[in-house]
C-alpha cells in the first residue's frame, strides 16, 4: 500500500525526474536508484519487458520512466539478478532449474519487491511485474486504519476478511494486523503466502511463515498443516478455491483467529464472494458460521491524491458486533442486502461505509470529486450524502 505526503521539496522531485529521464545506467543500477527515489516519485509498480520501455505506475496512471528500450539480453540479466537475490531461489539456481521460480520476493534497501515473471505473445516477449512494498511493515495508524486497531488486535478468535481489487494494499493491511498482534500478545501465528512479502518479527509471540511452492505445495495443504501446528492466528494470502475456503472456515470454528483476503466490490460482496465457493445448498450453513465467527470485513481502495503525487487510502469496515441483529441477517444469505442498508445508514458504532469515508476525504480536500465517484460502487449515494451534509 502506498500513501504518503507531498514530496519533500520541488528540487527533490525535479532531481528524481532528471534521473529517470537520463536512462544512462545499466538496468540493475537503474532499478536500485529508482527505489531510492520511490518516496519522492510515489510509484507502486514497475513493468519491465523485452524490447520495450520501462514503465511505472504513479497515482495518475502508467507512464514510461525515460530509460529507453530495454533489450531482451538486459532483461534476462535482470531476471537472473532478481532470482539470485531471492533466497528461496538459491537451491533452484544450484540445480540450474530456473524455470519454475517465477514468483519472487526480493529485498532491496528499505523495500521489498514482489516480482512476477511471465511471457506474452506466444512466448515471444518476457515481462516482469514488480510491486514495491516497504521492508518494514507499516503500523495500522500509519496506513490510516488506526480507528479499527483496538477491535482487531484484541480478538482472540474469529474471521477477518480483507477485500479489494489487486494492488490496493490488502497484503500490507493483513501483515500490519498480524504484526500488531505479535507485538502485543504471546501468540503463535502461522502464515501461508505466495510469495512471502513481509518478514514478520516475533515481538511477544512466535511466527511461522510458510511459502507455497517451497515450504508447502499449496494453500490448501498449508492450511491443513497449520491446524496441526498449534496456531493462535492464521494468515492466508488469498482464498482462491472451495477447498481453501472450507479449511479456513474449519480453522475459525476450531477457535483460531483467521485473516484472509478475497476480491469484492464492497464489504458485503466480499462476504458473498467467500460464500460463492460453496454450492447453493451449503451456503446457508457457511453463512451460519459467519454469523457466529465473523469479526469484520475491510474493503480497501487507493485513490490518487488531489495533487496526483500520492495515493489516499479509502476503506469500508463492517463489524459484526456493532448491532445484535447483524447476527441473524448474516445467517441468511437472502437477507445480505440488508447489511448494505445498515452500513449506509451510518448508525453503527465502529463500521463505516465507503461513501462516508470518501465524503470525509473530499471535505479535507485530499481527493477530487471525479476520483471519489470512480472509487464508489454507489456514485448517486455519494452525491446525495454530500448534498445532505450527513455525517
Amino acid at each position: 500500500m502506498t500513501t504518503s505526503a507531498e514530496p519533500n521539496t520541488a528540487e527533490e522531485f525535479q532531481n528524481a525526474l532528471d534521473f529517470i529521464n537520463s536512462g544512462s545506467h545499466p538496468i540493475d543500477e537503474y532499478l536500485q536508484k529508482l527505489m531510492d527515489f520511490s518516496e519522492v516519485l510515489e510509484f507502486s509498480d514497475i513493468l519491465l519487458e523485452s524490447d520495450g520501455e520501462v514503465c511505472f505506475r504513479v497515482p495518475s496512471g502508467w507512464r514510461t520512466t525515460g530509460y529507453g528500450i530495454l533489450s531482451d539480453a538486459e532483461l534476462q540479466k535482470t531476471i537472473g539478478w532478481l532470482r539470485g537475490a531471492d533466497a528461496v531461489a538459491q537451491p533452484e539456481i544450484a540445480r540450474g532449474d530456473l524455470g519454475p521460480r517465477n514468483e519472487l520476493s526480493v529485498g532491496l534497501g528499505k523495500w521489498r519487491l514482489r516480482c512476477t515473471i511471465f511471457t506474452t505473445v506466444a512466448r515471444l516477449k518476457t515481462k516482469v511485474m514488480i510491486r514495491k512494498l516497504p521492508e518494514k511493515i507499516p503500523d495500522l495508524k500509519t496506513l490510516g486504519l488506526g480507528v479499527i486497531v483496538g477491535q482487531l488486535v484484541r480478538a482472540t478468535r474469529g474471521l477477518v476478511i480483507v477485500s479489494g481489487p489487486t494492488g490496493v494494499g490488502k497484503s500490507t493491511t493483513m501483515a500490519s494486523i498480524l504484526q500488531k498482534m505479535l507485538d502485543t500478545r504471546p501468540i503463535h501465528a502461522v502464515t501461508i503466502e505466495q510469495p512471502i512479502e513481509y518478514v514478520l518479527s516475533q515481538g511477544k509471540g512466535l511466527v511461522s511463515q510458510r511459502e507455497v511452492g517451497s515450504d508447502v505445495d499449496s494453500f490448501e495443504q498449508g492450511l491443513k498443516d497449520a491446524m496441526r501446528q498449534t496456531p493462535d492466528a492464521i494468515l492466508v494470502g488469498e482464498v482462491r478455491t472451495r477447498e481453501e475456503a472450507e479449511v479456513a472456515f474449519r480453522a475459525t470454528e476450531h477457535g483460531r483467529f483467521v485473516i484472509l483476503s478475497t476480491h469484492g466490490r464492497d464489504a458485503v460482496s466480499a462476504i458473498q464472494k467467500l460464500l460463492s465457493f460453496f454450492n447453493a445448498d451449503e451456503q446457508r450453513s457457511k453463512a451460519q458460521i459467519l454469523s457466529n465467527h465473523l469479526v469484520c470485513v475491510i474493503q480497501q481502495s487507493l485513490i490518487p491524491s488531489i495533487n496526483s503525487h500520492s495515493w489516499e487510502l479509502a476503506y469500508e469496515s463492517f463489524f459484526k458486533g456493532d448491532k445484535p441483529e447483524v447476527i441473524n441477517i448474516l445467517a441468511d444469505p437472502e437477507k445480505h442486502d440488508q447489511l448494505r442498508a445498515m452500513l449506509n445508514s451510518g448508525n453503527l458504532q465502529h463500521s463505516i461505509s465507503m461513501n462516508s469515508m470518501l465524503k470525509s476525504l473530499l471535505k479535507d480536500k485530499k481527493v477530487s470529486l471525479t476520483d471519489a465517484l470512480s472509487a464508489t460502487i454507489d456514485p448517486m449515494g455519494l452525491k446525495n450524502l454530500i448534498e445532505r451534509g450527513d455525517q
